[in-house]
Parts: structure tokens; sequence; C-alpha cells
């Protein structure tokens, strides 16, 4: 059986209704909601309706890559930033290290950049030049 988006499915109480067990497997495995609507609700027949499909807005998605670049500060370059530890790199790691965080930084500058992730240093590191970033 297909199901949709915003499907409403009826159950009767006390049967073992295949119908409405693979509903509520479709709706657990496309990650959304099935519910019952209880206004509609005339025992022993009860309804439920599969959850609409999330489609995150422009605003979620520049919050979503936002939050992950801010993880790869923490994560890359933020342990370098106490003196004791940034004294012991090479001065290659150094600027590479300024380099990302530049690249991280600037990110959000980029036209359409919430439609992807930054890159995590290993992915900058293998060519930062291709990164609109030259140090």
């Amino acid at each position: 059986m297909e199901y949709n988006y915003g499907d409403i499915i009826e159950y009767i109480d006390g049967t073992l209704d295949s119908n409405f067990n693979m509903a509520k497997k479709w709706a657990k495995d496309h990650n959304v909601s099935f519910n019952e609507l209880l206004d509609r609700r005339n025992l022993p027949k009860r309804y439920f309706q599969i959850g609409e499909q999330y489609i995150p807005s422009e605003d979620d998605m520049k919050n979503m890559v936002r939050n992950v670049r801010n993880i790869y500060l923490i994560k890359y370059v933020d342990p370098y930033q106490l003196v004791i530890r940034w004294g012991e790199l090479s001065d290659d790691n150094k600027l590479s290290i300024k380099g990302y965080r530049q690249y991280l930084l600037d990110y959000t500058k980029e036209e359409n950049w919430w439609q992807h992730n930054p890159k995590t240093y290993e992915e900058w590191i293998e060519n930062p030049l291709a990164s609109n970033t030259t140090y």
C-alpha cells in the first residue's frame, strides 16, 4: 500500500488492521507524526493522520548550517586559541589554522552559503585555495 503525507487512516478498535499498522510504520520510517484526530472519533471507529512533510525554510537552513560552522570553529580552531597550545604549532600549522578560521568566518558571506555545510578542516586543508580564501 502506498501512503502520502496528510493521509487519513481509519481504524476500528479491537481489530488487527494491517493497513493501520503499515501506515503507522510508513509515518515512522518517514519521520513524521501519526496522530489520532480526536474530533473525528466515533467509537469503534478512530481516525489517524499521517503528518506533513517538513520542508525547512531558508531561515531554518541558515541556522542549521551556521550551527555546523560554529561547531567546526569550536572543534578545529578554538583549541588552538590558547597561547600555550598556539606556541607549540609550526608556522605552517599556524597559517593553515588561521586560513581555516577565516574561511569559516567568511563562509556566511558566500552566495547560497546556507545550502551546504562548510568544509571540515580535513576537507578544507586538501585544497585551501579552492575555498575562496588566500593567505
